[in-house]
């Protein structure tokens, strides 16, 4: 019963499948980002890979953007470490400002975040102070965050996603 219903998804998948254009968009990123461990090392680049529909560049308006796909290094916990409650985090209010704009799914993925990369403490959103830990800087950071995405789209250009190359090299690292 279970393989039928993966047959089945996968048939509904691929039938509907369209041809999308790709591009890639990365913005720097100032005031949003903290590392709270030393020593301090930033990765306080957002980037955005952009599908659209057609197959102009997606920053075209005659295209449409169809997929979203954001990385963001900051460590999603604006909630503070002593939440205990299940939730997105900032990332929902992200997701969901962009699937507003744009009218189209989108995922957010954490990127590298070294020591411990998070939101900082307070930030100003539509001309107020907000404190971290509450649900409303969750709201407020993932709003913010979301602005710095519309940016990376508006700067992206097309990039090709394939033909993949694949490859793979054995490291090995004395650890002492």
């Amino acid at each position: 019963h279970v393989i039928d219903q993966v047959v089945d998804c996968v048939k509904e998948a691929a039938q509907a499948s369209r041809v999308a254009s790709s591009a890639f968009g990365a913005v720097p990123v100032k005031g949003l980002l903290r590392d709270s461990r030393l020593p301090e090392a930033l990765d306080d680049v957002l980037r955005v890979l952009v599908f659209s529909d057609g197959v102009e560049a997606s920053g075209s308006p005659s295209a449409r953007v169809t997929g979203l796909v954001v990385q963001w290094s900051c460590h999603p916990e604006s909630l503070g470490s002593e939440n205990t409650l299940v939730t997105a985090d900032f990332p929902y209010a992200t997701i969901e400002a962009l699937e507003r704009r744009y009218g189209c799914p989108g995922v957010l993925f954490v990127g590298a975040i070294g020591g411990l990369m998070s939101n900082p403490s307070e930030i100003t959103f539509r001309g107020r102070k907000i404190h971290d830990e509450t649900f409303e800087f969750a709201e407020a950071y993932g709003a913010l965050v979301a602005e710095q995405v519309e940016r990376a789209v508006q700067s992206a250009t097309p990039i090709p996603l394939a033909p993949f190359d694949i490859a793979a090299r054995e490291l090995n690292v004395p650890v002492s």
